[in-house]
């Protein structure tokens, strides 16, 4: 028995070749002038590298910062007196007695100059509805 052909469609939608989805993008991508990159989005003028980058420099500073101040603290409190704001908790000629670490008083204070700075630029991010995962 021979095989018979197909019928011949006239209708000209029936004659194209399926074309398939992932053909169409693929075609769209290739048909996008080279060096064409997509714009990144930016908020208050600055892309989330920038975002990122920032705000990961300024929690280091304050870990940092806090790391130096416990140095200083535990070296400059009396030996074996406990460390409490600032103060070295031990006893002085027999009774408890509190004494302030005068030596640690610059840290001390940039350290919440860099706390600050911190709490400002997260406060910016908040007020410009920044992602919080460009904090992270």
């Amino acid at each position: 028995m021979p095989l018979k052909a197909a019928p011949q469609s006239s209708d000209p939608i029936r004659m194209r070749a399926p074309v398939s989805a992932c053909a169409v993008s693929l075609l769209f991508a290739l048909s996008a002038p080279p060096g064409a990159a997509e714009p990144r989005e930016t908020i208050g003028g600055r892309d989330e590298a920038w975002w990122r980058e920032n705000a990961e420099r300024r929690s280091q500073a304050v870990t940092d910062l806090e790391q130096q101040v416990g140095t200083c603290e535990k070296t400059e409190a009396p030996t074996g007196a406990d460390v409490v704001d600032g103060y070295g908790v031990g006893h002085l000629r027999g009774r408890p007695a509190l004494v302030p670490l005068k030596r640690c008083d610059e840290q001390r204070a940039r350290l919440e100059q860099v706390r600050g700075d911190l709490e400002r630029f997260e406060d910016l991010a908040r007020r410009l509805d920044v992602p919080p995962g460009w904090l992270r």
